[in-house]
This record gives C-alpha cells, sequence and structure tokens, in this order.
C-alpha cells in the first residue's frame, strides 16, 4: 500500500508557532510544554523559518550569553519543508538531513514531522508483520503441542489425519468444486458436486502441515481434539475467540495484499491473540513435561508439580509477604457490608476473621463499564488472606475450579467474576465479569 506524507503527521498534533519577536526563553517554555524540538515562525513574506534547539544552544555558546538576552529573531533559521502531496523518500532524506520536516499545505502548515515520528510509523508497520509471523508459529505450537499430549504410542499419524480432516489436501477444494459446477452446467445439485469432488480428491496427498493457510491452522486450533486441551487452561469462550481470529485473518490478508490502513483497533486484536497464544504455549509446555514425568504425577493437584520453580524460600519478597499472611494481617474483621457480599459458605470462617472479604469488595468496586480486571497473586493473597499453594502458582485447574465448587473460588464467583486468564510467567489472573462471558 501506498504511505503519503500525512500518514507520518502524529494524530492530533498540534501545530504551535511562536513570534520571531518572542523571546528566546518564551520559545524554550513553549518546547517543553508540549515536548516539542523545534517551533516554526512565519514569515509576512509567506516564509517559514524555525527556532530549535540546537539553533538557541549553538547560538548562546558562540556568544556567552543565556536564552534570555536573545530574541526568537536572533536564533531563527531557514526551514526544513516538504509539501504534502510530496514524496516519501524526500521526507525521509529530509529527516535524515534535519531530523524534522515542516509540511506544508498550499502555504498553511499542516504539521511538524520529526525523525522519531518515523521511527514511530514504521515501527508501528513492523510490529503487525511481527504480531502476524509470531501468532501463525504459536497456532502451529498450540495444534502440536495439543495433539502430542492427547495421543497414545501408535498414534503417530494423528496430525496428518487432523491435517487432512481440516484442511483438505494440496488441490483447492473450493476451486474444484468450481470446475465441476462449470463442466456440468449447473445441472447437477451441490450435493453430488461434494459427492463427486470427494471420490476425485480421495488418495490425493493432504497439504504439508508447514503450508497450512492461516484459516487452516484456525480450524485446526478449534478442532474437537485441540481444543479439548486448550480448555483445560483457557476459560475463553470459544465463539469469542473465533471472531477473534476472523479479524485477524481479516487484517493479515488486508496486510499482503495492500487493500488498507491498518486501524489500531485492528493492531490490538492481533495483540489480544497474540498474547492469548504466548499463555497457552506456556501452559502447554508444562502439561507435556507432567505428562512425560508419569511417575510425579497424582491425583490431588496440591501436590502436582508442572514446572520447577525457584522455591518460595529463596524469593525473598515472597516469604516475607506470606510470614505476614500467615500471622494474620492481611485478614479482615467483620464488618456488616462484608458480611452481606458473601455466601452462607464464606460466613462459616471461625474466629470472627472473613477470608476473601477484601477481594470481594474490591472486585465489586470496580466500575460497571470495566469488562475485565488484573490481579496478581501478591495482591490475591493481601486481599483474600489466602496462602497460595504451589498448584495454584503452577495449575491453571487450581483456579478455573466451577463456581462454590471449592473454597477459594467463591471469592470471584460471590461477585459475578470469573477467571479468564492466568499468567504464571507475571504471577497475576485476569477476572472477567461473568455477565459478559
Amino acid at each position: 500500500m501506498a504511505y503519503y506524507i500525512k500518514d507520518f503527521i502524529p494524530q492530533e498534533q498540534k501545530v504551535v508557532e511562536v513570534e520571531r519577536g518572542a523571546s528566546v526563553q518564551d520559545a524554550l517554555n513553549i518546547m517543553s510544554q508540549h515536548d516539542f524540538s523545534q517551533l516554526p515562525i512565519r514569515i509576512e513574506s509567506g516564509k517559514i523559518n524555525v527556532i530549535t534547539i540546537e539553533n538557541i544552544l549553538e547560538k548562546c555558546h558562540k556568544l556567552n550569553v543565556s536564552p534570555s538576552d536573545l530574541n526568537v529573531v536572533d536564533c531563527m533559521a531557514s526551514a526544513s519543508t516538504i509539501e504534502s502531496e510530496g514524496d516519501v523518500d524526500e521526507l525521509i532524506e529530509l529527516l535524515g538531513k534535519n531530523g524534522y520536516a515542516i509540511v506544508l499545505d498550499q502555504g498553511d502548515i499542516s504539521g511538524i514531522i520529526t525523525d522519531s515520528d518515523a521511527g514511530l510509523f514504521f515501527r508501528s508497520k513492523l510490529r503487525v508483520f511481527t504480531l502476524l509471523e509470531d501468532i501463525e508459529s504459536m497456532i502451529k505450537s498450540v495444534v502440536r503441542a495439543c495433539i502430542s499430549y492427547i495421543s497414545e504410542p501408535g498414534d503417530e499419524d494423528r496430525l496428518s489425519s487432523l491435517v487432512k480432516k481440516y484442511s483438505g489436501n494440496s488441490i483447492d477444494s473450493d476451486l474444484m468444486r468450481s470446475i465441476l459446477k462449470t463442466a456440468t452446467k449447473g445441472a447437477v445439485d451441490k450435493t453430488s458436486i461434494d459427492k463427486a469432488h470427494a471420490t476425485l480428491v480421495e488418495g490425493l496427498p493432504s497439504k504439508d502441515f508447514d503450508s497450512l493457510t492461516l484459516y487452516d491452522f484456525q480450524q485446526l486450533l478449534f478442532s474437537d481434539d485441540v481444543w479439548s486441551v486448550v480448555s483445560k487452561i483457557s476459560a475463553f469462550k470459544q465463539e469469542k475467540l473465533w471472531a477473534f481470529f476472523d479479524e485477524a485473518r481479516k487484517t493479515r490478508n488486508d496486510v499482503f495484499h495492500f487493500r488498507s490502513t491498518i486501524t489500531e483497533n485492528e493492531v490490538e486484536n492481533l495483540q489480544t491473540i497474540h498474547d492469548w497464544l504466548s499463555n497457552i504455549v506456556s501452559e502447554l509446555r508444562s502439561l507435556l513435561e507432567l505428562k512425560s514425568r508419569p511417575g510425579e504425577k497424582n491425583d490431588n493437584l496440591e501436590e502436582n508439580v508442572l514446572i520447577p520453580v525457584e522455591s518460595v524460600e529463596k524469593n525473598s519478597k515472597r516469604t516475607a509477604r506470606r510470614a505476614r499472611i500467615r500471622r494474620g494481617i492481611f485478614m479482615a474483621e467483620i464488618s456488616e457490608s462484608d458480611y452481606e457480599l458473601l455466601d452462607e459458605q464464606s460466613r462459616k470462617v471461625p474466629d470472627g476473621l472473613i477470608q476473601g472479604s477484601h477481594l470481594v469488595r474490591w472486585l465489586l468496586r470496580v466500575p460497571s463499564y470495566v469488562p475485565s480486571t488484573k490481579v496478581s497473586f501478591a495482591k490475591f493473597e493481601e486481599l483474600t488472606g489466602i496462602l497460595l499453594p504451589q498448584v495454584a502458582l503452577e495449575n491453571p485447574t487450581w483456579w478455573l475450579t466451577k463456581e462454590y465448587e471449592s473454597d477459594h473460588s467463591r471469592f470471584w464467583s460471590g461477585a459475578n467474576w470469573t477467571v479468564e486468564l492466568i499468567d504464571f510467567t507475571k504471577e497475576s489472573i485476569i477476572f472477567r465479569r461473568r455477565d459478559l462471558n
């Protein structure tokens, strides 16, 4: 897609000019206020001059004076300008020479572009390509890991069978159906065409896994085999996630076919998928490691250890925090408001203390327009007065227990929230409002 000069101007940029009769100190104050490095100066003849921090420093050094001793006219210089309809190559050349370019539109200043602005612009474009590449790579990892997790000895062909089932074969199925329809001049119904297509493609080699399209990978990700494993880790609703991936595919097609400018919302959608996949990949590694060490597996999740982690004793911050929890520092006295917020089971905590009341109250105070909120493990422990067991620090099952089936899940279920994502690397959980699921 073609890029234009206007694309490099920061959104909502406000052009601020300075009078040539103003003091240099005033110009510096304006620059500081708006985080500018240069200010344009309009001359009566229509010419545009500029004053920059470099000009000011150079002039003050040569004359051995302070900025308050000079006016703008003493430091201004000819401006580096470019027409709004100019060539991007010319813009890049000007930025390389001067570090900025003032954009003119029929003589009026429409914006100022700096080398920093250009860097951010190109980085934002590169970010899209990087996200798309990472997303495709991580989907491959998720599919392979899930199939490996559910496969038993002798299931070596399970992945290739899944690929053939959901992505067809090396022949373009839609193209083949179109050819069949044309050849029969539309006299054959769709069912007959599908049967003919199935007969023709039977025995043809299936697509190679690494050559699948993004849509093929999307279908594999949401297949029953793969999703049966993913759903053990993520509480993300399948239909909502599918919509995210549909948008991602549209963005990918727009990018690689140069159809339109990618919006910030589309980039953020890619980032959401990227972050989710990153978490899933991390959790799947843990599940596969557990499977590879069956001797350590125990039906009691409290004793399961999925990933070797630094011991609590070696983590001084966590040790200190947990010691305070053990002493009851984060336990709250029962208040009438806290008492009313909790269910019957929560009210049975002995000794007049209530665990979790602060978390319930904290979640209920989240503004109604906020759909989700992140809580660190440390904050969770402080708000609930619960010392998280080792399994909670490593195994998503502890967090994804259905409401009211366990003592700890009532703390968020009672406030009408559910766990959406668990990030063990950053030691945090994301709660989402139940009525938005």
